[in-house]
Order: C-alpha cells, then sequence, then structure tokens
C-alpha cells in the first residue's frame, strides 16, 4: 500500500508540476495579451492625439479662411462700389454688345438657310440611295469630297466655337461684375452655340448616310448620270456654303476684333483698379499694423500696471509683517538682554572650569597615545614576524618565502591589516592543475573629492563561508566574511566566532583550498567538510549550503547538501526532491542576483558597440538550446553582433562541438575573464540570453541579473523565471527570428525607449535583486535576527517666491514615492505664514516636517546635521517625478562620489512647448556641472560654503569631474510661467517613468 501511495502521490505530483507549467504558461499568454492590449491602447491613444492635433490644425486653417472670407467680402464690398462706377462703361458696351447680337441674329437666319439645304439635301439622297449601288466608285469620290467639305465645315464651326469661347472668356470678369447686364448676351452666345450644333449633327448625319449609301449604291449609269448632276449641283451649294461661311468668317473676325479692343480697354481699367487697391491695401495694412502696435504697447503697459499694483500691495503686506516681527524680535532681544546679564558670570566660571579640564584631558590624551603608538610598533613587529613564520614554516614552495619582504613592507606602510590582504595563503601553494578565474574587481573611477556613498552602515554579520570567487565577490560587500582553507579552518574560526556557515556548491571553493572537498567524487578526497559541519552544529552555529548549479548538477552535491541546516536551491523546482531526500522541509529558493559595487551603470566612456553574446555553442547536444541560439543570433548579424566565446583558442580534445558555425566566425571578437565581462556590460548597447533551463520559476542565467543593473537591456529566449520576477516589459523576449529583429530595432533605432528600459532595469534590480537582498534571504532561513538598517537623514532645501512656488514644491514632496524628513524653506519673506502653515499642515501628514530659515540660521542648521545626511535641493518651479529622489538614492549605493545630479535632463525654453533632451551621452559617469535643482548630495561630500551656494540659487560646478550624472528621467527644467501641473500627460509620461 505504501509503494501504491508512493506511485500515486508521484503521479499526483507529476500532474501538479504540469498544471503549474500549464499556469505559468496561461499566465505568460496573459501577460502578453495585456501587453498587446496596452501596445493597442498606446497606439488608439497616439492616433487620438494625432487626430486632436489633426483638429487643432483643421480649426487653425479654418480661423485663417475665415479671416480670409472677411477680407474678400471687404474687397467685394469695395468692387462693387467700383462697379457702380464702371456703370457708365457698361452702357458703352451694350451697344457694342447689341451690335454683335444683330450680326448673330443673321448668322443665325444664314445658319436656318443652311439647314434647309441640308433637309433638301438629305432627301435628294434617299431617293437616289438605290442608284448609287452601280456608280460606287464615283460615289466613294464624293464622298471622299463631301467629307473634306464636312471637315472643313467642322473645323471653320470649331474655329467659330473657339473664338465664341474666347470672347466669353474675355467678357467673364466684366460679366461676372454685371451679371444682369450681359444675360442676354450670354444667351444669345448659348443659342448662337446651340445652332451651330444643329449644323454639325446635320452634317453628321450626312456622313453617316454616306457611308450607307456606299453600302448599298450600284453600278447604274443612268443614276450615275442623275449622281453626276446631282454632284454638280451639289458642288454649286458647296460653292455657295463657301461664300457664306467667308461672309460668316469676316463677320466673326470684326466682331472678335471689337472685342479684343474692348478687353484691351476693360484690361487697362482694371489693371489701374488693381494699382490703386493693391496701394489701398498696403496703406490699410500698415494702419493695421500701427494699430496692433498701439494694442500691443497699451496691453504690455495694462500688465506692467497690474505687476506694479501686485508688488506694491505685497511690498505692503510685507512691511506690515516685518513690522510686526520687528516687533517681537525686539521684545525677545530684550529678554534674551535681562537673561545673558544674568548668566554671562555663571557661563565664565563654567568656561574656566571647561578650560582647566579640557588641559587635563589633552595632557592625558598625550600620554595616551605614546603608550598607544608603542603598543602599535610592538604589534607590527609582532604581526611582520608570525607572518615570516607563517610563510616559511607553511610554504610548499619556495616562491613562497620571496614574497616575505613585500609583505614585511606592507606591514610597515599600512599596518597589521595588510597581512589579511596581503598574504593569500593559497598562492604559497602549489599551482593548481585547473584553470584558474581572474580575481573580480569593481570597475569604478577613482572618486576625487570625499565619497561617503554607502548608505549608514549596519553592523555586517559575521560569516564564515566556502564560496567560489564570483560568488565570494558578490556576496563580501554585505557581510563580514572569514575564508579559511581545509588544514586552518578550525584555528580561523574557533577565533573569530562566527554566526554563520554558509557553503555553495563551489568547485574551486576559497581559491582552490576546498577544491574536489564538496561536491561527490568516486574517491573520496577527505572528510573535512564533515568535520566543519560536525564543529558548528557542536558550537550551534547554523549552517547553509547553496546549490548554484541544480538541476544539472543535482546528484554532484545532494550527498554534502544532506549534512546543512538549511539547502537553498537556485531552481524551485528542486525543492520537493531535496525535502524527500533528506526528509525536513527547511529547503528554499535562492536565485542569483546583482552585487551594485561591481555591477553598476558607472562607465568611463561611452557605449560604443551594438550588439553582443557571451557564451559557448552546442553543435552535437542541447537541440533545442541550438535552434534558440540560431533564432537569437542570426538576425543580430545584421546590426553589428560581436561574440566572445567561451571556448574560444582552447585546443582541449573534445571540444569540436562547441565550435560555432562557419557563419558567426567573422563576428567572434576571442573569450573575455570575468572582470573584462563586467567592462563589456557598459560597453555595448544589447546583451543577448540563450536559456537552457526554460520553466523553472527561478533558474535562468546570473548574467541577466548583472547585466540589468549596469543599465544594459537583455533580449532572451523564453524562460518563465525571467518573466516571473523581472518581467517582460524590461527583459524583451524572442521566441523566432522575426520576433529578435522587432526587440533590435525597437531597442537600436528608438534611443528614448532603450534609454526608459535601462533606466528601469536599473531600478527593477537595484531594488529586489541584490546580493544584500538575497543574504538578508539567507539569514532569515538561518533564524537569525537582522539588525535594522538606519536610513539617512533626507533634508530637502527649497525657496519658493509666492504662492504658487509652495504649493508646487507641496505637491511634489507629497508624490514622491521616498519622502524626506525635514523640508527648508529659505527667505520666505514674502510668503504669508498662512500659507506656510497650510503648506506643513500637508507634509507633516506624512511625517515631513518643515523649517523656515534666514541665512544666518540656514549656517548653523546644517553644520549641526551628520556627515551623511543626504541634502536635496528642489527648484519649486521645475516638474519632479513620482521617483526621482528615490532613484538618487538608489545611486548612492554604487556612486563612486557623494554628490549627484541630472547632467543629462530635459528642458522647456519655452510655455506649452515640448521639452528638449540635453546632454544626452552625460548618463552615468563623472561630469563637472549639472542643474541646480538636480542635486542631491551627502552633506560630508561639500563644503559649507558650496551647500549655501547651492541653496541660494548657483549652479553647482567643480574644476574636476566629481559629480555623478544620473538618469536622464523624473527631471525636467521648465520654462519661466510654465507650471508643473499644466503639462500634457505625454509629455509627462516621456519624462517619469
Amino acid at each position: 500500500r505504501l509503494s501504491q501511495m508512493l506511485t500515486q502521490f508521484e503521479t499526483e505530483r507529476d500532474q501538479l508540476k504540469l498544471r503549474q507549467i500549464e499556469s505559468a504558461e496561461s499566465i505568460r499568454e496573459e501577460r502578453e495579451s495585456a501587453r498587446l492590449l496596452e501596445r493597442n491602447m498606446a497606439r488608439v491613444e497616439q492616433e487620438r492625439e494625432q487626430l486632436h492635433g489633426d483638429l487643432k490644425d483643421l480649426s487653425a486653417q479654418f480661423k485663417s479662411e475665415r479671416t480670409f472670407s472677411r477680407e474678400v467680402t471687404e474687397d467685394r464690398q469695395r468692387l462693387q462700389i467700383e462697379a457702380a462706377s464702371l456703370q457708365s462703361e457698361v452702357s458703352i458696351l451694350r451697344e457694342v454688345h447689341t451690335e454683335g447680337q444683330e450680326r448673330l441674329r443673321k448668322a443665325e437666319a444664314n445658319s436656318e438657310e443652311l439647314n434647309k439645304d441640308l433637309l433638301q439635301t438629305q432627301q435628294k439622297l434617299r431617293e437616289i440611295e438605290f442608284d448609287f449601288r452601280s456608280t460606287q466608285e464615283a460615289n466613294v469620290r464624293e464622298k471622299n469630297e463631301l467629307e473634306r467639305n464636312v471637315e472643313y465645315l467642322t473645323t471653320h464651326l470649331s474655329e467659330s466655337n473657339a473664338s465664341l469661347s474666347e470672347l466669353k472668356k474675355d467678357h467673364q470678369v466684366t460679366l461676372n461684375r454685371s451679371e444682369t447686364q450681359l444675360k442676354a448676351l450670354t444667351q444669345k452666345v448659348k443659342e448662337t452655340d446651340a445652332a451651330w450644333s444643329r449644323q454639325r449633327e446635320t452634317l453628321k448625319e450626312a456622313m453617316a448616310r454616306s457611308r450607307v449609301l456606299q453600302n448599298d449604291l450600284l453600278l447604274s449609269e443612268e443614276t450615275m448620270n442623275k449622281a453626276r448632276a446631282l454632284a454638280v449641283e451639289a458642288e454649286a451649294r458647296r460653292e455657295e456654303l463657301e461664300i457664306e461661311q467667308a461672309r460668316l468668317k469676316d463677320t466673326f473676325k470684326s466682331n472678335r476684333s471689337e472685342q479684343e479692343t474692348v478687353r484691351a480697354e476693360l484690361a487697362q481699367q482694371i489693371s489701374k483698379l488693381e494699382t490703386e487697391f493693391n496701394g489701398a491695401s498696403h496703406q490699410a495694412a500698415q494702419e493695421k499694423s500701427r494699430a496692433d502696435d498701439l494694442e500691443s504697447e497699451w496691453l504690455r503697459s495694462t500688465h506692467l500696471l497690474e505687476e506694479l499694483n501686485a508688488q506694491l500691495s505685497r511690498a505692503q503686506e510685507d512691511r506690515a509683517n516685518i513690522e510686526a516681527e520687528l516687533t517681537e524680535r525686539r521684545d525677545y532681544i530684550d529678554r534674551i538682554n535681562s537673561l545673558f546679564k544674568n548668566e554671562q558670570e555663571d557661563h565664565r566660571k563654567v568656561f574656566e572650569s571647561l578650560k582647566r579640564y579640557t588641559a587635563a584631558f589633552e595632557e592625558r590624551g598625550q600620554k595616551l597615545n605614546l603608550i598607544t603608538s608603542t603598543a602599535e610598533d610592538r604589534g607590527r613587529r609582532l604581526e611582520a614576524l608570525e607572518a615570516q613564520y607563517k610563510s616559511v614554516t607553511e610554504a610548499r614552495s619556495y616562491r613562497a618565502i620571496s614574497r616575505v619582504n613585500r609583505l614585511l613592507r606592507a606591514v610597515r606602510l599600512r599596518g597589521p591589516a595588510a597581512v589579511a590582504t596581503e598574504l593569500n595563503p593559497t598562492s604559497l601553494l602549489p599551482a593548481s592543475t585547473g584553470q584558474k578565474i581572474s580575481k573580480v574587481t569593481p570597475n569604478l573611477p577613482e572618486a576625487p573629492r570625499e565619497s561617503n556613498t554607502h548608505m549608514p552602515a549596519r553592523s555586517l554579520p559575521r560569516t564564515a563561508a566556502i564560496l567560489d570567487e564570483f560568488s565570494m565577490a558578490c556576496f563580501a560587500p554585505d557581510c563580514d566574511m572569514i575564508t579559511f582553507r581545509t588544514d586552518n579552518w578550525r584555528e580561523r574560526l574557533e577565533a573569530q566566532k562566527p554566526k554563520l556557515l554558509l557553503v555553495e556548491s563551489a568547485w574551486h571553493g576559497n581559491d582552490d583550498s576546498w577544491q574536489y572537498r564538496v561536491a561527490s567524487y568516486e574517491k573520496n578526497m577527505g572528510d573535512e567538510l564533515k568535520d566543519l559541519i560536525t564543529w558548528c552544529k557542536s558550537e550551534s552555529i547554523p549552517t547553509v549550503f547553496w546549490n548554484k548549479e541544480d538541476p544539472v548538477h543535482y546528484d554532484r552535491f545532494i550527498d554534502s547538501a544532506k549534512l546543512f541546516d538549511i539547502i537553498l536551491t537556485s531552481d524551485v523546482r528542486c525543492t520537493e526532491q531535496y525535502q524527500s531526500e533528506v526528509g525536513h522541509k527547511r529547503v528554499h529558493a535562492l536565485p542569483f542576483a546583482a552585487q551594485p559595487s561591481i555591477h553598476n551603470p558607472v562607465r568611463d566612456e561611452p557605449r560604443s558597440a551594438e550588439v553582443c553574446f557571451a557564451g559557448s555553442y552546442y553543435a552535437n547536444r542541447f537541440e533545442q538550446r541550438r535552434e534558440d541560439m540560431d533564432n537569437i543570433l542570426k538576425p543580430a548579424l545584421d546590426y553589428g553582433l560581436e561574440i566572445f566565446d567561451r571556448n574560444h583558442g582552447l585546443v582541449i580534445p573534445g571540444t569540436d562541438h562547441f565550435r560555432f558555425p562557419d557563419i558567426y566566425q567573422n563576428a567572434i571578437q576571442g573569450r573575455l575573464e570575468y572582470d573584462d565581462m563586467i567592462k563589456a556590460y557598459r560597453k555595448y548597447k544589447v546583451f543577448l540570453n540563450v536559456n537552457s533551463v526554460k520553466n523553472s520559476l527561478t533558474m535562468f542565467s546570473r548574467r541577466v541579473f548583472e547585466l540589468l543593473a549596469c543599465g544594459t537591456p537583455v533580449i532572451t529566449t523564453p524562460s518563465v523565471g525571467i518573466s516571473q520576477l523581472l518581467g517582460d516589459d524590461l527583459v524583451l523576449r524572442a521566441e523566432s527570428e522575426h520576433e529578435t529583429r522587432e526587440a533590435l530595432e525597437a531597442l537600436l533605432k528608438n534611443e528614448s525607449e532603450w534609454a526608459r528600459i535601462s533606466a528601469l532595469g536599473i531600478r527593477k534590480v537595484l531594488n529586489e535583486h541584490t546580493y544584500k537582498v538575497r543574504f538578508d534571504s539567507v539569514l532569515k532561513f538561518a533564524g537569525l535576527s537582522l539588525d535594522d538598517e538606519v536610513p539617512p537623514n533626507i533634508v530637502c532645501i527649497a525657496d519658493p517666491k509666492n504662492r504658487d512656488e509652495l504649493d508646487a514644491l507641496t505637491a511634489t514632496l507629497l508624490e514622491q514615492s521616498h519622502a524626506p524628513d525635514t523640508l527648508i524653506l529659505l527667505d520666505t519673506r514674502k510668503i504669508k505664514k498662512k500659507w506656510i502653515r497650510e503648506s506643513e499642515s500637508r507634509l507633516n501628514s506624512q511625517q515631513i516636517k518643515v523649517r523656515t530659515l534666514i541665512q544666518s540660521d540656514f549656517r548653523v542648521a546644517i553644520q549641526a546635521f551628520d556627515p551623511a545626511t543626504v541634502l536635496t535641493f528642489i527648484s519649486p518651479h521645475d516638474l519632479y517625478g513620482r521617483e526621482y529622489l528615490a532613484d538618487h538614492l538608489q545611486s548612492f549605493i554604487y556612486s563612486p562620489t557623494g554628490v549627484l545630479g541630472k547632467a543629462s535632463h530635459f528642458e522647456q525654453k519655452e510655455p506649452n512647448t515640448p521639452p528638449r533632451l540635453l546632454r544626452s551621452e552625460e548618463e552615468h559617469c563623472l561630469v563637472t556641472s549639472v542643474p541646480r535643482g538636480s542635486v542631491c548630495a551627502r552633506k560630508g561630500a561639500l563644503s559649507p560654503a558650496e551647500i549655501e551656494e547651492l541653496a541660494y540659487g548657483n549652479a553647482p560646478s567643480f574644476e574636476h569631474a566629481s559629480i555623478y550624472g544620473g538618469t536622464r528621467f523624473n527631471f525636467c527644467k521648465l520654462a519661466a510661467h510654465q507650471k508643473p501641473n499644466t503639462l500634457s500627460e505625454e509629455i509627462r509620461q516621456g519624462i517619469c517613468i
């Protein structure tokens, strides 16, 4: 039954795991759909804004058109007046038009006669249509001749029509001004056009009939004679028509010449009127300009008068306030003087006694210094002798003896502490057969000024550790770490009494001294680890084992894990397996993280390269990983991909299947050790990542955390853990070549989007995924209490000039996700006390104290603050994002200097205009100047003169680059008269993240 129950339990467990994976996948799909929905909403919002802009443009265009229409109406009125003056000229034109009408009537009569003749011709053609069949050839010639005549008539008619059209066009301007007078002439022209159209139709019908006759005619001698007679008749008629057409042509020519004469006269009159109109328009424009100047001058005078009145009223109020304050101060000074005279003698007596005590203390201090220096000299000599003895007796190679002189020099220069740094016991051992990892050192420039970069220190828990070099460099800054070898662990731990033992799945623990002692091998290399655990349990020291190699090397380290009180795994999926193996529930997940002292965005050169991948290629195994690598690497070749091959240059047999294919060979730049790799993190704009483990909620490459902490965006293949811990918005996911190209385009072609993801990645990792956060979890799992970390005292300094600036300052501080402790208001003479009390009431609700100080009191107050106090200088009329102060405080963790600011920032030149980004290349580096309103500094990093200069409105500038310039976001210098709360939401979203 137990076996069946176990089988059933394992089945249910597998089903539960499948359901977890399915739920994780469904969550991912829902997040993907939500992200798509957000993108669509953003696109719709962008289209709405575009439509809104188009509507504004149309509104402006409509206003301009309405103005133009009003001007046209005025011009029309003036032209109507001018048209009245042209009535006399129109009467003359009427006579000309009357003559033209008479001629048109004659032309109509001639047209009617021609129509009658054409009808008769048509009738005769109908009578002889059967006779024409026999005379086809003659009729063909006749047809051609008739067609030429028709073409001639058509050409003549078209010329006449063109003449009439030109006549109508020439008279159109004048006819428009006097429409009622010229309607008759227009109607007659239309009738003439209709008559000519009818004539054209008649000719067309004749042509059609002739075509019909062509098919039906027969050869007949008699009909041919008749046809010839008819042809003679037609020829005679044609000549008559030509004569008539010539007469009509002459008539039209005469009419046209008369019309051209009239048109020329009208053109002269119109040009004259236009000249007069232009002159009048120019004069009106000058008058309008003078009127506008007078109006603007009047408005300026009115505005100046209002300002003077307001200043006068404020001055009167200030005078009353100052007089009241002077009265209060006189009374207070009188009381102080009365008390001072009584206490002055007592103070003098106390001062004399203090002088005597001070002299006695100084004498004792000199004696104590003499004793201390003597003890230190003895201690140095003793430490030097001990170091020399250890170096010679414990050395297993001759090369250790040569280091003694260097060690003695270091002890003389830096004291006994140099022994711990200079004397590396493992370096005295023979060289290891395995490859040794280079020393990990933070890549930070040397701070030229006092740094005070870290938060007020808490007492670090003393921790004994067996770690590989990577993990040791990451955990060491957050604990008092004790390291030891297999042959001296008892001596070291008994002397230093650790509170915790932390051991990881180390291959080369503590500089190779624990190699082959933590992992399991066929041959047992020693029981030192078991002895260490037994001793820790006898001393009630909690023991913690962290397997960072799960699930691949689970079997290699399970035997060691069973010895420890608490087991931590990098893959949460292994917790149940551990619990089943060890028989207890003290198993937890501990993911990788970043160490800000090593992994940070501080750079000393610009990001000069585009895309990078670092790792190995697997040609014959991990087929899915190979497909994922091709999906993410091939598209990146078009974007300047550079590859650092972990196996580059190795000639070890069996490494052929790690060779990158030929397509990637030109992109390979060699291989990098870890400290050089950290420098590369800050050199490239984008890093690519491929996950071998996809379905773990906690396990993925530690490089992802480290890159984000360095401000480098990452494009990765799918990983449930990355989506769970970091989110798909910070780490772009690509499952195909197409998605990889889209992600690269989004980051490399859109600099603002790159900067946004970079800043959010830094914030996310430093808030939630540092090794300090992980080590706090280790202490919690081990049941050890954490010492409360004393937060720094944050003091905000501002000088609002009026009620609006005071309200804006209050709103800015209330919006901050990390609010200051104290607000100091300077030079508040122009602000009513009532307004200050209202602001103080609102700020006190958020535990923010408010103090109003004059310049002399400000100096005294600043001197009283601790050197670790954070001073932030806020400009009330500028824009600050919700995370402004929190981002600055976060930057103190890794900043190489104690003065921070926004060298790269947004600035608005004119009100209601989009801000511009300035000095975009000065992010995450040391600079010489920043805007005053963006400064955040440790008090100890600034001199009193610099603090006072900043407080009273001057931007800091240092001869040497000693200010750390942070991200561009969450700060914008606004134009004068632009209130922060009047900016559009779109502009705010581009600045505040």
